[in-house]
């Protein structure tokens, strides 16, 4: 299992248009290789996470909210939000494979 501290980010505003996912006290889990941990508090926000699947995480999780009702979200399609449930940080995760661009 690889381990991935997230880098912690001032709270986004309202019109970022960032996609902020609060994260419930299981956090998200799946059956990869990959947990991505909260930069403040080491709480694991994603387990499992497929490493061929991470810039996938945030369309995926999109189509989701529109599908309930949300709204669209605009900006960089390759930014999501975490929000830690124990901490209240917010953990950028981006989608790239370039770990210089913030990727994995």
């Amino acid at each position: 299992m690889t381990v991935r501290r997230l880098t912690v980010i001032p709270k986004p505003g309202p019109d970022s248009g960032r996609l902020v996912l609060n994260v419930g006290e299981g956090g998200l889990k799946g059956d990869g290789p990959l947990d991505l941990l909260c930069g403040v508090c080491d709480q694991v926000l994603a387990a499992g996470v497929p490493d061929d699947q991470l810039h996938n995480l945030r369309a995926a999780l999109e189509r989701k909210l529109l599908s309930q009702g949300g709204v669209g979200v605009s900006g960089p399609k390759e930014e999501l939000i975490l929000k830690c449930p124990s901490c209240g940080a917010y953990n950028e995760v981006r989608g790239g494979s370039d770990p210089a661009k913030g990727g994995f």
